[in-house]
């Protein structure tokens, strides 16, 4: 059986809030966005894992770091969607279900936020936003 792995469970998180879901749908990717896709989005990408090691070898606590990159035209709405987004995870505990299979996020915490390069993808001169958060949770197979 396939695992829930930990950059879809905070996807699923973000997705049950009703706030977040208002501003972007379920336009939040894995690794890139559709060109034609509406605004706001987010794209998101785990960077790195570490497993925990006690004397007895794994404990089965790994961390991660997740990177979301929210993307907007109108800065406003960005900034609302990235506070939005950081008051659902940051400090986030709790078992997430989905499609039969479940992860423990025992804790979560926004580790980094900085602007991300502005875009002009189409030359039209309407620049395109980013914001880019770095997640770290703490989780175990549920």
């Amino acid at each position: 059986m396939r695992r829930l792995r930990p950059d879809t469970a905070l996807r699923a998180v973000l997705m049950d809030d009703a706030e977040v879901f208002s501003l972007v749908g379920d336009r939040i990717f894995r690794g890139v966005a559709e060109q034609r896709e509406g605004k706001p989005y987010g794209v998101f990408f785990r960077l790195k894992t570490i497993s925990h090691q006690e004397l007895g070898g794994a404990s089965g606590l790994k961390e991660c770091e997740i990177q979301i990159n929210w993307y907007c035209m109108d800065f406003d709405t960005l900034d609302q969607l990235a506070d939005a987004a950081e008051r659902v995870l940051d400090g986030f505990m709790g078992t997430v279900n989905l499609d039969g299979k479940a992860l423990d996020i025992q804790s979560c915490y926004l580790a980094d936020e900085s602007d991300g390069d502005v875009e002009l993808p189409d030359a039209s001169s309407l620049p395109i936003y980013c914001i880019q958060q770095v997640y770290r949770p703490a989780y175990k197979a549920a």
